[in-house]
């Protein structure tokens, strides 16, 4: 009786695999749905792969992504070319994507570039050719941009140095609800840098401007010369002693220098 249902058994599994073409059936689990999903979809699905820390399967779906034109998507595999998420880490790789990316309007690749011009990752130290980036950036109205472009004038990096300047830029990201920008405004101010009728924003909202800022995301404010940091953000590997966050937009803020994460 067991060898029959056996036999019965094996010639069911034979007609399927004839039927199939001499495949075996795909499982409803490996079926390749990427074919019907949109450009923005795939970039999406990339994104739950970061937060999951499956860089291979991010970097799948933000290629597929890229394939179809979607410009975000140039952005973020050039994020994970700078970290070595997924994939061997580069420079060069970085810029090739966000160099794309910029040349199509991206504000976040722009403010990238001004990143890897600022610290000469990959380039060339060049404060001008950042805040020519930065600007770029800052005209679309991105926060991170900004503050950097503040640095920039905060430490007369490319720039003629100055307070005032650097401080209107500060105040435009904080309003945006960019922590670092208010951070750095908050300490002109207490230092008595710059009038005290620049701090317009209070004390009091920092942790809504904080929440704020980690919902946004960014290409990593700062790098225009991340000015003296408090103690709370201190990283022992940085050339300043300061933690400069970089990471995917709206992603992961991860610091460049040490990997500490927020």
């Amino acid at each position: 009786m067991r060898k029959t249902v056996r036999l019965v058994w094996m010639i069911c599994i034979c007609l399927c695999f004839s039927a199939c073409g001499g495949k075996a059936p795909v499982k409803p689990e490996e079926a390749d749905d990427t074919l019907s999903m949109s450009a923005e979809k795939l970039w999406e699905a990339g994104g739950v792969a970061i937060d999951m820390r499956d860089y291979e399967k991010a970097l799948k779906y933000y290629q597929l992504s890229a394939d179809k034109g979607y410009v975000k998507a140039w952005k973020a595999i050039g994020s994970l070319y700078y970290y070595g998420d997924g994939v061997e880490q580069s420079y060069e790789k970085a810029l090739e994507y966000w160099l794309h990316a910029a040349q199509q309007g991206s504000a976040e690749a722009q403010a990238s570039l001004g990143d890897l011009y600022a610290r000469g990752e990959g380039v060339d130290q060049s404060f001008e050719k950042a805040l020519e980036y930065y600007r770029l950036a800052a005209e679309q109205g991105l926060a991170e941009a900004l503050t950097s472009l503040g640095g920039l004038y905060e430490n007369g990096n490319g720039v003629e140095q100055s307070y005032e300047k650097a401080a209107e830029y500060y105040r435009l990201s904080a309003e945006q609800g960019h922590a670092e920008a208010f951070d750095r405004l908050n300490r002109l101010v207490g230092e008595g840098l710059v009038e005290k009728k620049d701090a317009v924003v209070r004390k009091a909202d920092k942790p809504k401007i904080e929440a704020k800022t980690k919902q946004a995301g960014g290409s990593g404010a700062g790098s225009g010369s991340v000015p003296a940091p408090t103690a709370a953000k201190e990283c022992y590997k940085s050339p300043t002693g300061a933690h400069v966050y970089t990471g995917v937009p709206g992603r992961t803020w991860r610091c460049k220098y040490c990997g500490n994460v927020k």
